[in-house]
């Protein structure tokens, strides 16, 4: 089971493609929607490829890559739990 898998069942994120980076910076181009990039503390989900293109502090191109940081992000959600500490904490290093 992948990181992103794991983070979308232990914090309930409404997203197919779940893509995780431990600063929030820097992703794989989603390919299944709608997609959700998280960082340690929350997640932003995005209905579409295009509606990811379009928004304001992200730029794609061979990767997402996040001006600042993915909380500053519009529908930037909170997750109001840490990484579940089930999780392999390597996955995120």
């Amino acid at each position: 089971m992948t990181t992103g898998k794991k983070l979308r069942k232990a914090w309930n994120i409404p997203a197919q493609g779940v893509y995780f980076h431990q600063d929030g910076t820097f992703y794989e181009i989603p390919t299944v929607f709608p997609a959700a990039l998280c960082d340690m503390t929350g997640y932003v989900v995005f209905s579409s490829l295009d509606e990811l293109k379009h928004t304001v502090g992200i730029s794609v191109a061979e990767k997402v890559n996040i001006a600042g940081e993915l909380s500053m992000i519009a529908g930037y959600t909170k997750s109001g739990k840490p990484i579940p500490k089930e999780l392999d904490i390597s996955e995120f290093v």
